[in-house]
């Protein structure tokens, strides 16, 4: 009942670039994952992924970021929905380096999730670097200290359940 308020969604984004911005960074918050990874082994690629099953929102999500000039790779994700396994999930994806690096400036300052405040510091930190040779242990090194994390939440969380019940 606590989240009853989220049934309604809003009919349109905002248009103002404030709130459409602010919108946004709370929606990368809940849906989104900033990526850093090798390309062909070698050069490093970031991007930013947005998966949902609302299909309206993602296009005027994409629609919106087009309009900024932002190019935009929209499509079927081929996984299974998290939620509901009779409709699609739909991606949208910025995989160009300077449009990644743009969208961090914009939503960084905005964004309220820990793990994704510190993938977008550190996509802007390594944004000078080209070579995965160079930054491949920074990054194996970042993704397990997130997944300790997460193995921590988790155990915590079981033995809370187990208290209770």
């Amino acid at each position: 009942m606590s989240f009853e308020f989220l049934k309604n969604k809003p009919l349109k984004l905002p248009n103002d670039d404030d709130l459409f911005y602010k919108f946004l960074a709370g929606y990368i918050d809940a849906e989104g994952c900033w990526k850093i990874a090798p390309n062909h082994h070698v050069q490093i690629s970031f991007g930013l992924v947005i998966c949902s099953e609302d299909l309206e929102l993602l296009t005027a999500i994409k629609e919106r970021l087009e309009k900024d000039g932002y190019h935009i790779s929209f499509g079927i994700n081929r996984r299974k929905s998290r939620f509901d396994y009779t409709r699609p999930l739909y991606e949208l994806c910025v995989n160009r380096r300077g449009e990644v690096i743009s969208l961090i400036d914009r939503i960084l300052p905005l964004s309220r999730h820990r793990e994704k405040i510190e993938k977008m510091k550190l996509i802007v930190e390594m944004k000078n670097e080209t070579s995965w040779s160079t930054i491949s242990e920074k990054v194996k090194s970042f993704r397990r200290r997130l997944k300790k994390e997460v193995n921590k939440c988790v155990r915590e969380a079981k033995m809370l359940y187990e208290y209770k019940h």
